[in-house]
């Protein structure tokens, strides 16, 4: 690549590490992913041992341990904080734009591929999703990455070698699917082909070597040092993931369309209807292996009993290839860029999000009063949260329906570069500011409560649990030191030799009451301590203010 190439790639890279970084540890961690992440990566910390990912100091058998160990890094860095479980996902994000820029350069020129990662930053999940601590970003740049090289390789045999390391780099960090959903594309490319390879046999042959080599190292090291229980555990996970709803994430068979449409806003819009046929001008090939990408993993994860929303991330990549494309060649014919309908949907879409993040500001000035209406406890007490709201807090949504508006308007009138660069910075700049102001505010109703209760106990000498539902909160915000915390029913039922403090959702509260000391209730929280001794003596203590 030319100079100024380079220069444009830093550039691009400059501008995703500012989109990225500010205010990641603007907001507490989210249970379940980000805090369970960042407790293993934590714990790595604590332990200083990274041969194994740990939960309560116990092996964890979900997860390989490359995105832990790019957290554990952050945390050496920067201390144990959600900025370091969230600097990863905000590195990944610039790195993700740069690669979309120079694999779009190779494409289709620089204008593309500097399309194509401004679309991609400009829409919704996508942009969400690197200023989080969810695996994910990481794991997808491994596998589309491993996907575009082995597109390549038909150049020189060094990019097959390239594409089986990344692809075992993105087993290392989640799972098999990371070599399964690039293989099952490539398969759908050769019978689409009427049963021949998209590149040659010996390429793709390379190409799993070296993705079992690069994810077979550690889990080899891994056998040898602690024997086969983890691969056991792990396998087995992995097969109850596709055949069950893992943990309540159950649901309809269209979920994920639905996600992409609604959460690539506005990509999606401008994909459709390239996302169901390949389009004249069919840029080396290489929209057919995005389709073929797309279509895999959007059947895949849809047959799959688990429904969680960033199953379906990898779509973003070839779903943002086909929304540049169509922009791309619309700005080259001075077509208007969608059609009226689409138009219409788009817009339709855009001002019914915005008005929901602008409404959001009245419903927190009037949270108590909207409880009375609200028949779950829980959800009542959330609502009953000293938060500061301001009607200017949805100054946001205003910048994004501006913004949004008068893209549209210059791409009808064919003005597609300036129309599409207002509707997409507006969206980032949207997305931007809702995560620094209101998106905090929101995190106090939620768990608010329970994460202050977690981290006044941080640095005491005491046992930590929740009753009745699950939480990874306790373990980080409270900083448990190994060998962990006993479990729940151990703490309630066993004689202890220090504090236990529990919180339990309200609905659940009473049953505890008798055995145990309540502290307080907030928020639709109650938090109770046993004291050290027969569980009969409990009661006896005084309750100190938290």
């Amino acid at each position: 690549m030319k100079r100024r190439g380079w220069l444009d790639a830093a550039l691009v890279g400059g501008v995703g590490l500012l989109m990225f970084v500010p205010f990641l540890g603007a907001v507490p961690l989210f249970d379940w992913d980000e805090i369970n992440f960042a407790e293993c990566a934590r714990e790595m910390v604590v332990t200083g041992d990274y041969d194994r990912v740990t939960m309560n100091y116990a092996p964890f058998w979900e997860k390989p341990p490359l995105f832990f160990w790019l957290q554990a890094t952050a945390m050496r860095v920067f201390g144990v904080n959600e900025f370091s479980a969230r600097f990863p996902n905000a590195v990944c994000g610039a790195v993700s734009l740069v690669f979309l820029y120079l694999a779009g350069s190779y494409v289709g020129g620089r204008r593309f591929g500097g399309l194509w990662a401004t679309v991609y930053a400009g829409s919704l999940l996508p942009f969400l999703y690197f200023k989080s601590g969810i695996i994910d970003p990481v794991f997808n740049l491994f596998i589309f990455s491993s996907f575009f090289s082995l597109y390549r390789s038909s150049e020189t045999l060094k990019w097959a070698v390239a594409g089986g390391i990344l692809a075992g780099l993105a087993v290392l960090t989640k799972g098999p699917v990371g070599l399964l959903l690039p293989a099952l594309a490539v398969g759908a490319l050769t019978v689409a082909g009427r049963f021949r390879p998209p590149v040659p046999w010996k390429n793709i042959a390379l190409y799993v070597l070296f993705a079992f080599a690069a994810a077979g190292s550690w889990f080899l090291y891994e056998w040898l040092k602690h024997g086969p229980d983890f691969i056991v555990e792990f396998v087995e996970y992995q097969i109850r993931l596709l055949s069950t709803e893992d943990a309540g994430h159950g649901g309809f068979w269209g979920y994920h369309a639905v996600v992409l449409l609604l959460g690539c806003l506005p990509a999606s819009f401008f994909a459709l209807p390239g996302l169901f046929r390949v389009p004249k001008e069919t840029v080396h090939g290489f929209y057919r292996w995005n389709l073929a990408l797309f279509w895999v993993v959007l059947v895949v994860f849809s047959l799959v009993k688990t429904k969680i929303l960033h199953y379906s991330s990898l779509c973003y990549f070839p779903l943002t290839f086909a929304a540049a494309w169509e922009l791309h060649r619309r700005w080259q014919s001075g077509e208007n860029a969608l059609a009226k309908w689409r138009m219409w949907a788009l817009g339709t879409c855009i001002f019914l999000v915005a008005l929901a993040v602008a409404l959001l500001p009245w419903v927190g000035m009037n949270a108590k009063a909207l409880a009375a209406y609200v028949k779950d406890p829980f959800a009542a007490g959330n609502l009953a949260a000293e938060v500061q709201w301001s009607l200017l807090d949805g100054w946001p949504a205003a910048l994004w329906l501006a913004g949004a508006g008068t893209g549209m308007f210059l791409m009808r009138r064919g003005r597609t570069p300036y129309g599409a660069g207002a509707l997409l910075g507006s969206t980032a700049l949207f997305l931007f500011f809702l995560l620094a102001g209101i998106v905090p505010k929101i995190e106090r109703y939620t768990q608010g409560a329970a994460v202050d209760f977690f981290r006044s106990l941080e640095g005491k000498d005491v046992y930590v649990a929740t009753l009745d539902y699950k939480s990874y909160a306790h373990y980080f915000y409270a900083g448990i030191l190994p060998p962990g915390t006993p479990s729940a029913q151990t703490l309630l039922n066993d004689s202890i030799d220090k504090p236990a403090y529990f919180s339990v959702k309200i609905q659940h509260a009473e049953r505890y009451s008798a055995k145990l000391e309540k502290l307080y209730e907030k928020n639709g929280f109650v938090f109770f301590v046993r004291r050290p001794g027969p569980l009969k003596d409990s009661l006896r203590q005084a309750s100190p203010v938290l």
